[in-house]
C-alpha cells in the first residue's frame, strides 16, 4: 500500500509540476506589444497637444469619443464631458510661448480582444510652471487602423502630486 501511495503522489507531482511554468509565465510577447501600442497612442495624444498639432490629435480619437474631466468651479467639484473637437480648439488656442507637457508614470494596460484600458498618473505644466496632477484613465478600441481612444477621462488637483518612483 505504502508504494502506490508514493506511485500516485509521484505521478500526481509529475502531472501538476509541468503545469507550473505555463500558469506563472509571464506576459507573452505579443501581449506586451499590444500594451505598448496602446501607450504609445495615449503619448502620440500628448506630443500632438505640444506641437498644437490639431490633425494628429484628432488622428488618436474615434469619430464620437468623449473627454470626461473632473473640474472645480467655485469650490465645487463638477464632471465636465467635452467633445474632442472642443478639446482639441481648446488645446490648439492655449498660446505657444506656454508649451504643453503632460508626463505618464506607471502606466498600467489591460486588454481583452479588441478592448483596451489604460491607467497613469499624470502630471502637467505650461511652459515651466506647474499647473496640475492626477490620473489620466482612458478606454481604447483597436480599429482596422489601430488603437483609438474612444474615451478619456482625468481627475485634476494640485495638491499631492508626488510623481511615483520609478520615473516615467
Amino acid at each position: 500500500m505504502r508504494v502506490s501511495a508514493r506511485i500516485l503522489r509521484i505521478a500526481g507531482l509529475s502531472v501538476v509540476l509541468p503545469l507550473i511554468p505555463a500558469a506563472a509565465s509571464p506576459v507573452s510577447a505579443q501581449q506586451m506589444g499590444e500594451e505598448r501600442a496602446v501607450i504609445e497612442v495615449v503619448e502620440k495624444l500628448f506630443t500632438a497637444m505640444r506641437a498644437r498639432d490639431t490633425v494628429a490629435m484628432k488622428s488618436v480619437f474615434t469619430a464620437d469619443a468623449r473627454l470626461v474631466g473632473q473640474v472645480t468651479r467655485d469650490g465645487t467639484t463638477q464632471i465636465q464631458v467635452t467633445p474632442v473637437a472642443d478639446f482639441i480648439s481648446g488645446i490648439a488656442s492655449i498660446p505657444p510661448d506656454r508649451e504643453i507637457i503632460e508626463r505618464i508614470y506607471e502606466p498600467s494596460v489591460r486588454i481583452d480582444g479588441d478592448l483596451a484600458s489604460f491607467w497613469a498618473f499624470y502630471t502637467l505644466h505650461l511652459g515651466e510652471q506647474f499647473s496640475h496632477c492626477g490620473v489620466d484613465a482612458a478606454h481604447l478600441f483597436r480599429t482596422s487602423e489601430g488603437w483609438k481612444i474612444a474615451s478619456l477621462a482625468d481627475t485634476r488637483r494640485r495638491e499631492n502630486c508626488d510623481v511615483p518612483t520609478g520615473g516615467d
